[in-house]
């Protein structure tokens, strides 16, 4: 919310309490699009994430309102690039872009995550997806020793900000061979700082 704020572009988002089955059914008149995707505010690994067709059966519209009751949900317009395209993942070490993974889906799957059979490939994003993530983290109040922007395309080709991930995300440094070394690099600068906030 605060990037939106700032004038970054995310991933259209809503921020609901105890959403309503009745209000997760007007989801996609919202958007217009015939898809909605609704996930907890504080998760992992897409645990309770829920993709809602217009047309969405009522018994999945109340489960997906009682895995939210008393909680706040994020809800979304499904992004169709995630599904032919997928969501870039670009790794940051101390501010500078270090090397990027794309994530895909299994076949009739939405999930990028490897916990829900999600591939995953070195990568390297195309100039305007990276210019998208440096801005973004410019807007965090303090230097970050090392963060990961999540970045999908939306239908009119911009790149988006899905979430950015600074508290002990998977930084994929097996996909990148000289990632381990810049990593350690810059911890070790940061050591030798002591004003650094790492």
């Amino acid at each position: 919310r605060e990037l939106e704020q700032a004038g970054h572009t995310i991933v259209p988002t809503l921020w609901l309490e105890s959403p309503s089955a009745t209000e997760l059914a007007r989801l996609t008149d919202y958007w217009n699009t015939p898809e909605a995707v609704v996930k907890p505010l504080i998760g992992a690994n897409a645990d309770n994430a829920f993709r809602l067709p217009a047309d969405a059966a009522p018994h999945l519209l109340q489960q997906a309102a009682a895995a939210f009751r008393n909680t706040t949900a994020l809800a979304q317009p499904f992004i169709q690039s995630v599904l032919h395209t997928g969501e870039y993942s670009l790794i940051f070490f101390n501010g500078k872009y270090s090397h990027a993974v794309l994530k895909t889906p299994k076949k009739g799957d939405f999930r990028v995550q490897e916990e829900h059979g999600g591939s995953i490939c070195s990568v390297q994003p195309a100039p305007d997806i990276i210019a998208c993530a440096e801005r973004s983290l410019q807007s965090c109040p303090q230097p970050l020793l090392y963060a990961r922007a999540d970045i999908v395309l939306l239908p009119s080709g911009q790149p988006a900000i899905m979430e950015i991930e600074l508290i002990e995300p998977s930084l994929y440094l097996s996909f990148d061979p000289q990632s381990p070394a810049r990593f350690a690099d810059c911890i070790l600068r940061a050591l030798d700082t002591p004003d650094h906030p790492s």
